[in-house]
């Protein structure tokens, strides 16, 4: 069974319309694949500062950090789910990144380019969205700047599965637009699953 990485950005605890939407998407393959939740919530992930970031360099990466960068670079692929805030995703998540973007472990360089590493053979993005922006909308920078990890780490599929306007439509549009992304993502993430 496939080991798949389910990074979990999500910061309310009740009424999450990106929890309603990955849960299903999960469930819709969990006979697949075996599930490893990441939820960043259990994390201390403050940003790399002067004072942090030196202490990176004279000690290292926490052990934390450095064994949940090799559990992705070595996964069956990577889910991550985290809402649309202020024109991408939660700091949280960033945060998550930038300390698990490890080199020698998602990443080399032979002093002319990064070369991406990782076997990780997919990302699969989860995400919805309060304004009507939509996938490929220029003020949507989470997808961008996710794909753009993915050629740094060496992650060579990438897809996303997103629903928008959900602050300014009614509760029963959310509901069937959720069943029917959930349809959709469930299909995405098995075909991702299948190469």
């Amino acid at each position: 069974m496939k080991k798949i990485i389910y990074v979990n950005a999500i910061i309310r605890k009740d009424e999450s319309r990106t929890k309603r939407l990955i849960d299903n998407i999960l469930n819709g393959v969990k006979d697949e694949a075996e599930l490893i939740e990441i939820n960043l919530n259990d994390l201390d992930l403050t940003p790399y500062n002067e004072i942090s970031y030196d202490d990176k360099v004279q000690n290292g990466t926490p052990d934390l950090f450095f064994n949940y960068s090799k559990l992705i670079a070595e996964s069956d692929g990577l889910v991550i789910a985290s809402p649309f805030w202020d024109m991408s995703f939660p700091s949280l998540l960033k945060s998550f990144l930038e300390k698990i973007s490890l080199f020698d472990v998602m990443f080399i360089s032979d002093d002319k380019k990064c070369i991406g590493i990782a076997k990780c053979p997919f990302m699969y993005y989860v995400t919805t969205r309060g304004m009507d922006i939509h996938d490929g909308d220029e003020l949507e920078q989470g997808t961008p700047y996710l794909k753009a990890l993915c050629w740094l780490w060496g992650i060579k599929k990438f897809d996303v599965t997103s629903c928008s306007n959900f602050d300014y439509i009614g509760e029963d549009a959310i509901n069937k637009e959720i069943d029917r992304k959930s349809v959709e993502g469930i299909k995405k993430l098995k075909k991702l699953l299948e190469n």
